[in-house]
């Protein structure tokens, strides 16, 4: 059975859809409690679609190959002995990297649009502040640069920020150091006022999450 709607969602649901992104640093969960919203609205009756808010350098069966500038600019960087640690001393190579990502995001935007659409609810895994987030650590992003990519996406109806300890978020997954988590943390707080995100605590079992998520978006649970 569908239920409601806060009024003002269901008039821009049925004239251009409803976005609703979840973002966070890794180990926060954003992948199983996306596709746990998606659940809950179609169970209640809503078309409701995952959309993955990431760039995909590399070859899946079950999508198409992405190619990702910045993924090559990386690894031909590493390939001459330097480390992504070094571009704090390296300006120019910072930038150019930050611009190739911004880049990348051209085809994710495209592949957005595509999935965004009257009457359908799309829910975001990764969105604007991982990326920004993610180019802030490595060094300061131009202000022109974030501004244009923040321009090109966008602004959802409602933005996630799932927030959990560092050390947590390191055994639930082993992907960054936990200095380097911690960084991402700090760019995360400092974008959660602009790109206007609300917290969830994301320590919580996934089902609570979920409907935290829920409730922030007038669902009636």
């Amino acid at each position: 059975m569908k239920r409601p709607l806060p009024s003002s969602w269901s008039e821009r649901l049925a004239s251009r859809g409803i976005l609703i992104s979840i973002s966070g640093i890794d180990g926060t969960g954003k992948t199983t409690v996306a596709h746990n919203v998606v659940s809950v609205f179609r169970e209640r009756g809503f078309q409701a679609t995952y959309f993955y808010g990431h760039r995909q350098p590399w070859y899946k069966p079950e999508s198409r190959p992405g190619i990702s500038f910045a993924a090559l600019y990386e690894s031909l960087w590493k390939r001459i002995g330097r480390s992504m640690d070094e571009w704090d001393r390296h300006r120019w190579s910072r930038t150019a990297y930050q611009a190739l990502t911004i880049l990348d995001y051209v085809y994710v935007r495209l592949k957005l649009s595509a999935s965004f659409k009257a009457n359908r609810i799309v829910v975001a895994d990764r969105y604007v502040a991982d990326v920004l987030a993610y180019m802030r650590s490595w060094g300061p992003l131009f202000a022109g640069l974030e501004n244009i990519f923040v321009g090109m996406n966008p602004p959802p109806d409602l933005a996630v920020l799932l927030e959990i300890a560092p050390e947590q978020a390191l055994i639930r997954k082993r992907e960054w150091s936990l200095p380097r988590l911690r960084v991402f943390v700090r760019e995360y707080d400092q974008l959660r006022e602009r790109l206007s995100m609300v917290r969830i605590d994301a320590s919580q079992a996934p089902e609570r999450v979920r409907d935290a998520i829920l409730r922030a978006a007038g669902l009636d649970l």
